[in-house]
């Protein structure tokens, strides 16, 4: 069960229905330990069987607060918390398709080695991906080549207004911001 968090769901986390380029570059780039981003083509194809609502219990750790009585220490500093529950949507065995090319090709063999070696985790911390070894590879695609779709896709507005093509428009967030923690 995972979630890939729309932005600007509180209360009630929303996903979307894969996760979205953010997510999936910087799952590569944290494999890869980079520092800074580094040019990349993706794909993402996925589906799921279903969705389940989960309640959650959150503790969220807040500045120091003197009228809050949940104060707590980390480390040496001095914090306060705020309890609450969530309601947060999951997707029931998701399976995903995903095409990952770095600009430098180094950076795509090394991904690949990263993949098939270390813990994949996309989304959430508690969302971790497993990976089908015998499936994963690099290939070759080429422009070109006509492809049947076996799974959902998201595609660029282009795409779908030159090809007359109809679905559910999503407006993706894409930024790179370097975090510790």
């Amino acid at each position: 069960m995972v979630n890939y968090r729309k932005e600007n769901s509180f209360g009630y986390i929303q996903s979307y229905p894969l996760p979205t380029p953010s997510m999936v570059r910087g799952m590569a780039h944290s494999l890869l330990g980079l520092k800074e981003y580094k040019p990349l083509r993706i794909s993402i194809q996925g589906s799921f069987d279903s969705v389940c609502v989960n309640i959650q219990r959150i503790i969220k750790i807040d500045r120091y607060r003197e009228e809050n009585p949940y104060r707590v220490k980390v480390g040496i500093r001095k914090v306060t918390a705020l309890n609450g529950v969530m309601f947060v949507d999951c997707l029931v065995n998701c399976k995903l398709l995903l095409h990952i090319a770095f600009d430098d090709e180094e950076l795509t063999k090394k991904l690949y080695e990263k993949v098939l070696s270390n813990t994949v985790i996309l989304g959430r911390n508690e969302d971790i991906a497993r990976v089908d070894f015998n499936k994963t590879k690099i290939v070759q695609i080429t422009q070109d080549e006509e492809v049947e779709l076996k799974y959902p896709i998201y595609l660029d507005t282009k795409i779908t207004k030159e090809n007359q093509l109809v679905g559910t428009h999503y407006k993706l967030p894409f930024y790179y911001e370097n975090v510790s923690g």
